[in-house]
């Protein structure tokens, strides 16, 4: 951006395109120069601090290094720099924004956002096949966690990407929406994961393992969660 546009434009322009990919629902990496004193020095400079922050504000879904890891001095030290800058900018995060739904599938996640939102949840949890419906909800940025379910390897990898988004891999693709939510429970009680005493907000579609099929939103509480469990299969 500095070599085409000049220095001084770099901050308005990172703010615009940041707000159209956000608006846009496409994921954005902020890079380049993150912490570049790091490569010679441990320790990195308050205004690249300052940068990092800046770009999690304006909307970010990731930072990445380049230089300070590849040929750096410091690489592990880059990261830890930069993933505590991170973490407490997140501190003063402006939760919750919200933007007009592009489709009946974008309006869903909205719902299940503004749920989550005023129901004080523990976190959201969205089944995915092609992982549209979590890249929607990760977009209205809800304070609470995304658990994303997936049977795909490929969608599972894709989505570490994605702002706040927590990807699981759990099970093949099963056509009944119960035995899919049976499977979840399940699976994350025996992890601790998730616990019978926290509620949820559920996304899923009734046609589980088709493409752009989430339209259902469902609380999962202890008495769901049991009810889930008592199901035989």
């Amino acid at each position: 951006l500095g070599a085409e546009f000049g220095v001084t434009k770099v901050p308005r322009i990172q703010k615009h395109i940041l707000k159209t990919a956000n608006e846009m629902n496409r994921p954005a990496i902020t890079a380049t120069q993150m912490l570049t004193s790091m490569k010679e020095n441990p320790f990195p400079t308050r205004a690249e601090v300052s940068d990092i922050a800046n770009a999690v504000y304006d909307g970010t879904d990731a930072v990445m290094l380049s230089d300070e890891t590849a040929i750096g001095k410091y690489p592990l030290q880059a990261v830890e720099v930069l993933h505590d800058a991170v973490k407490d900018a997140e501190k003063e995060y402006p939760w919750y924004r919200d933007f007009t739904p592009h489709d009946k599938y974008d309006a869903v996640a909205k719902a299940a956002v503004q749920l989550s939102q005023n129901l004080k949840k523990e976190a959201l949890v969205a089944f995915t096949t092609s992982g549209y419906s979590v890249q929607v909800l990760s977009r209205y940025r809800p304070k609470e966690n995304i658990y994303a379910v997936s049977h795909s390897r490929k969608t599972h990898r894709r989505l570490n990407l994605l702002w706040g988004v927590h990807p699981l891999f759990i099970m093949p693709s099963l056509n009944n929406p119960t035995r899919l939510l049976y499977e979840f429970v399940k699976k994350l009680l025996e992890e601790e994961r998730i616990t019978i005493e926290k509620r949820y907000i559920v996304t899923m579609g009734d046609y589980t393992g088709k493409s752009g099929s989430n339209n259902l939103i469902r609380l999962l509480d202890r008495e769901g969660m049991e009810s889930v469990l008592g199901y035989e299969f």
